[in-house]
């Protein structure tokens, strides 16, 4: 009887007998979707309710339902109890009162007795609870949507600031929530600095990472680096591998190596989900050791931010020193390892106060034997192995510092090979760079330049000859020109589809060789003659082509000898020759057979 003393679209009854939400108004759908299937709802007198869709519903700002069923003849609207507990709020009844909260125990909405059951009246409820057509939202929802979802705190600033005509004075409610925004806006969440040291002595926790691989090999064909560093000192390791799969043996080799030289255990090793670090050695090896290994969350670099940040340095640290004197990139490992070294004895622990190698070994780093990498070095000889009038001293660069002995690693021009030595003479005002060979007509021997040097050695040409730089070369008269590390290619890939497509043989059905086997030419007088400016036309471009093509050469050049007077039986061996181009358009031979038994000029030797 209660139910019946007033229209009931506006009163939500709370049913802890209801398997899901459901109404029967369609103007509460904020979006309501069409059922695909036939469902049907049964209630307690035995009737059934049709299913017409399944859709959102905004009570509150604070109160969104989900899943709402769109039920035909239903003549109040029920919130089900289930629902709501399934979707993460909490229900509580009380005396006299009902109430639901979030998952963090936040008041959402409450109701109050109506009769034997509780009910949320929306046309009398002002405050959080209160209509969406009514709701001061609604309109800044609006707006929010046509204004292409523009942000909340955004709208309303420029809604006080009146500098757009038409727009109202609007007015944002606490907690608003717009779903499309939440699908198409949402970004990860910022990680917390970290503000203190987490860690009580060097070696405790060690993060490790790899970067790679490279663009171009380091001279001793190395790819990739493994970076490890120290958390408490942010002391710091390199080492360089060709595949990933050798990183276990050093990452063994230096856990070993530092529980031999510390009396304090090591507690953990952080590392990515890479499958160079999650592996069963890895897993068998911490085991062993009674070492923790943690991990990031998988494509969340800030987690494992420590040696991530350290990778940027060290990177960007190499690439200058690298770029200072122009060295050749294939010493990449070396600058690397440079910086390392050289981060090592500078970089200051923050909270500390002290450098990286202080905190490790206890002492302060000295910087006095750093020299300028890249640079220009003079090694002395092996005594012993000098002629009285023999230059005593070899070229080389400077690329750091041995890390088992007090020398420097030097590249010796000559032999082409890394060497450690401490009889070196360094020059630091000059790069390591070689003169420019001089175009005399003499013999005169120069030392190669390097890879890296081509800019300097168009300037140096530039200077003493008139030329203009028209960049790498990719066409010429015809020919397409491709440079690669594995060499330079020739094709006429372009000249090819031309000459298809002028003799409309573009379609034509494809051949896979010049000629048959059993062709024999002659001069087949007794045929119908073609077009002769058409068939000189076809054998001229064909032979345009054998400058790519020597496979082709034995049927154009044999074609060639009937120009003057074409037959029909001449002109379909061209075409077969064209034919033969439609699949091989692109083919760039870089060896070409030829038949030598020269069976098909028969006819012209007799």
């Amino acid at each position: 009887m209660i139910l019946q003393d007033r229209g009931m679209e506006d009163v939500w009854i709370m049913d802890s007998g209801c398997s899901r939400h459901m109404i029967g108004h369609r103007k509460w759908f904020s979006s309501l979707n069409p059922m695909s299937t036939k469902e049907y709802i049964t209630f307690r007198d035995n009737g059934q309710g049709k299913v017409l869709g399944v859709g959102s519903v905004l009570l509150s700002t604070k109160l969104s339902l989900r899943e709402v069923a769109f039920v035909r003849n239903l003549g109040f609207n029920l919130v089900s109890v289930s629902q709501l507990l399934d979707e993460g709020f909490e229900v509580r009844f009380k005396k006299g009162a009902c109430r639901i909260l979030d998952a963090e125990e936040t008041l959402v909405c409450s109701l109050l007795p109506f009769g034997q059951v509780f009910r949320v009246d929306l046309t009398s409820v002002s405050g959080p609870a209160c209509c969406l057509v009514a709701s001061p939202s609604a309109d800044i929802l609006k707006w929010h949507r046509r204004l292409g979802h523009l942000s909340f705190d955004l709208l309303v600033r420029l809604s006080s600031m009146g500098l757009i005509r038409g727009l109202p004075k609007l007015r944002a409610e606490k907690d608003l929530v717009c779903h499309p925004c939440r699908h198409g806006k949402t970004v990860a969440a910022s990680h917390i600095l970290v503000s203190q040291v987490m860690t009580s002595y060097p070696g405790e926790l060690l993060y490790m990472d790899t970067v790679g691989p490279a663009r171009v090999a380091s001279v001793s064909g190395k790819w990739y680096v493994l970076v490890v560093v120290d958390d408490f000192s942010r002391f710091s390791w390199v080492f360089f591998t060709e595949f990933k799969d050798e990183v276990f043996g050093f990452v063994r080799d230096l856990v070993l190596r530092l529980r031999n030289k510390s009396h304090k255990a090591m507690r953990a090793i952080h590392s990515d989900n890479g499958g160079e670090f999650r592996n069963s050695r890895f897993e068998n090896f911490y085991r062993d050791l009674g070492v923790e290994h943690q991990f990031s969350s998988p494509y969340t670099p800030p987690q494992n931010g420590v040696v991530e940040r350290k990778n940027r340095t060290l990177v960007e640290m190499a690439w200058t020193m690298l770029d200072e004197h122009r060295t050749p990139r294939r010493f990449w490992a070396e600058a690397v390892n440079t910086a390392c070294y050289i981060a090592n004895g500078i970089f200051l622990r923050a909270f500390l106060g002290k450098t990286s190698y202080e905190l490790r070994f206890g002492r302060q780093p000295s910087v006095k034997h750093l020299r300028v990498f890249g640079c220009r070095c003079f090694v002395l000889k092996k005594a012993g192995h000098l002629d009285k009038f023999e230059s005593r001293c070899l070229y080389g660069i400077f690329l750091g510092y041995a890390s088992s002995s007090r020398a420097f690693c030097v590249w010796i021009l000559e032999a082409k090979q890394v060497v450690e030595t401490c009889k070196v003479s360094l020059d630091e005002t000059m790069p390591c760079t070689t003169p420019v060979f001089e175009l005399s007509g003499d013999d005169e021997e120069g030392t190669p330049i390097f890879e890296d040097e081509e800019g300097s050695f168009a300037e140096q040409m530039s200077r003493q000859f008139e030329m203009s730089l028209m960049g790498e070369l990719q066409f010429f008269l015809g020919l397409q020109i491709k440079q690669g590390l594995e060499g330079t290619f020739v094709h006429q890939a372009k000249y090819t589809r031309d000459i298809l497509k002028k003799f409309n043989m573009g379609d034509a059905k494809p051949m896979t060789t010049p000629m048959s086997t059993n062709t024999a030419l002659d001069a087949d007088e007794d045929r119908e003659a073609v077009n002769q400016k058409e068939f000189q036309g076809m054998i001229g471009s064909l032979l345009y082509l054998t400058a790519t093509r020597p496979d082709i050469q034995f049927a154009v050049c044999l074609c060639t000898h009937y120009q003057a007077s074409p037959k029909l039986s001449h002109r379909q061996v061209v075409k077969r020759i064209f034919r033969l181009q439609v699949e091989r358009v692109d083919n760039a031979l870089i060896k070409g057979e030829i038949d030598s038994q020269w069976t098909g000029l028969i006819a012209l030797l007799v």
